[in-house]
């Protein structure tokens, strides 16, 4: 296998059918199968929007309070989820998409860039009062 196609960072092309998030394409990177998609965090925003996904916040508290977070983000655990990832349906979220790489077996997707990307892309952020 080459470096190229060894690459866990590619973006994996999605498509959406019926509301839901497909891979059309998988990579391996070795043992762990990187099957869910890394969506635009614009994409991200039009599915969660729509009730077609549910975002998952792995970033700490202390992350959360100081930058933030997409309005209807859930927190979860880090551990936890990277243990065993949500199914099809999920999109995770991290600080800058390194954590939410490890959750992407089982179908589960990522925001591409993490949440620095959404900042950038001018999306709608929740400020702790």
């Amino acid at each position: 296998m080459s470096i190229a196609t060894a690459n866990p960072l590619r973006r994996v092309p999605v498509s959406v059918a019926a509301g839901e998030v497909s891979p059309r394409h998988a990579s391996t990177h070795g043992e762990v199968a990187m099957t869910g998609p890394s969506l635009e965090p614009e994409h991200a925003w039009r599915l969660l929007q729509r009730g077609k996904v549910r975002m998952l916040d792995l970033r700490t508290e202390l992350e959360r309070r100081r930058y933030g977070a997409p309005p209807g983000a859930v927190p979860v655990s880090l551990v936890q989820h990277v243990l065993d990832p949500e199914r099809e349906g999920a999109v995770y979220l991290c600080q800058h998409a390194v954590r939410s790489k490890a959750t992407r077996r089982h179908g589960a997707a990522e925001v591409a860039g993490g949440f620095k990307a959404w900042q950038r892309a001018g999306l709608p952020v929740d400020k702790p009062s």
